[in-house]
């Protein structure tokens, strides 16, 4: 009596198991605080303004740059393909267009920090500049901003 041989499945399903392991979303979900007081969150909707507010909250997809994958994008969650961008000195929500370069490095930034301890964000395309807070919530791109308005702690959602 010949046993059916289960080698070769078991090893498939090994293999199938160990690629989707592998190939799992390192994207990271996160509401954005202001360190200075945490109690503040970026608030966004689709094609406005991004607010810091204490009375709404918005959670954010952090993903690979779109220019730079070393680098990062920020996804509002619940509007697939719409991103932080700078536009205006003013930092957006807005829907990445099929082909434009100019969004592409608007919406892609550097992470600089610890997400734990408070981080800045520094778009690709301006040098020294950085996300930050205006005291009337108003949330802006400023040259050479003070850590104190333009640093924030990511807190991990599901």
């Amino acid at each position: 009596m010949q046993l059916p041989c289960v080698l070769p499945r078991v090893i498939l399903l090994l293999g199938l198991l160990l690629t989707s392991a592998l190939s799992a979303d390192p994207v990271q979900t996160v509401e954005i605080r202001a360190a200075s007081d945490n109690t503040l969150c970026l608030f966004g909707q689709r094609g406005k303004p991004l607010e810091v507010t204490n009375r709404h909250v918005s959670r954010f997809r952090v993903v690979p740059g779109i220019t730079d994958e070393k680098l990062v994008s920020l996804e509002l969650v619940g509007s697939k393909g719409c991103f932080v961008r700078h536009k205006d000195w003013l930092i957006h929500a807005h829907d990445q267009p099929k082909q434009s370069p100019g969004f592409n490095a608007d919406a892609t930034f550097r992470m600089i920090g610890d997400p734990d301890k408070g981080v800045r964000f520094e778009p690709s395309n301006i040098r020294g500049a950085f996300i930050a807070v205006r005291r009337d919530g108003a949330v802006i791109l400023e040259k050479d901003a003070a850590p104190e308005k333009s640093t924030f702690i990511l807190k991990k959602t599901q």
